[in-house]
């Protein structure tokens, strides 16, 4: 069975989601990155994410502990889904459906991709705002998500993330470099966003991109952060 293409979905008490669907609760709908995910108290989680539509989103999942192992596990690390919620200003958001759209659990096979994959979510998850809209950041994420829970390889798609974050919020410099960098760094952000393949560079090259990235990324405050699931 295509794990993307699984109609498992968890669902949460039923009358507050017949509540919801006779109108009494208006319900928003978006499709979330998991990005972290903690225990809280016995038998919930915490999870965090990232939504194209709204940002940093975080949420209480009760009960979701208790679910029987032999049941899907949709909502899980780095995988995309679907939710509809009772959409608030900050705090925790109030969870009414899931449905997995996509899964990267190939990452977990894969350690220095999966840890830094975590690091980047902490990243991430430390500089967002909540309901602020980032579909750049989004599509960089899913991109880099895809290529990591496949392969290894010398593209640092952790730092193409990044870039396409400062570019998303205005962060990268005059793109008036000379000697064709200008149009290196179209390429980067438009490989950051899967629209081609990443360009053919040296290991000692990529390395040199990413250290610059962390010096934008300093020199603008951003919090780098790491983060390891427990």
């Amino acid at each position: 069975m295509d794990i993307g293409k699984s109609k498992a979905a968890f669902y949460f008490p039923d009358v507050l989601y017949s509540n919801a669907l006779s109108g009494r609760i208006a319900l928003n709908t978006t499709e979330l990155l998991v990005l972290r995910k903690t225990a809280y108290k016995e038998s919930s989680f915490i999870i965090s994410g990232l939504s194209a539509e709204y940002g940093k989103l975080d949420f209480m999942v009760k009960g979701a502990r208790q679910v029987s192992r032999k049941k899907f596990p949709v909502i899980d690390l780095f995988r995309e889904i679907s939710v509809q919620f009772n959409k608030k200003k900050s705090g925790l958001q109030a969870l009414y459906s899931v449905e997995l759209v996509s899964s990267h659990d190939g990452i977990s096979s894969i350690p220095e991709n999966f840890i830094s994959a975590c690091d980047l979510s902490s990243f991430i998850l430390l500089n967002l705002h909540p309901m602020i809209e980032c579909h750049v950041l989004y599509t960089a994420f899913k991109t880099a998500l895809n290529r990591m829970s496949s392969e290894k390889s010398s593209v640092p798609w952790p730092a193409l993330v990044k870039l396409a974050f400062l570019e998303e919020n205005g962060f990268l410099p005059e793109k008036d470099f000379g000697d064709g960098k200008e149009k290196l760094l179209e390429r980067l952000i438009a490989a950051a966003a899967g629209k081609i393949e990443a360009p053919s560079l040296s290991p000692e090259y990529w390395a040199r991109l990413a250290r610059w990235i962390d010096s934008l990324c300093d020199y603008h405050d951003l919090k780098r952060g790491t983060y390891r699931p427990v």
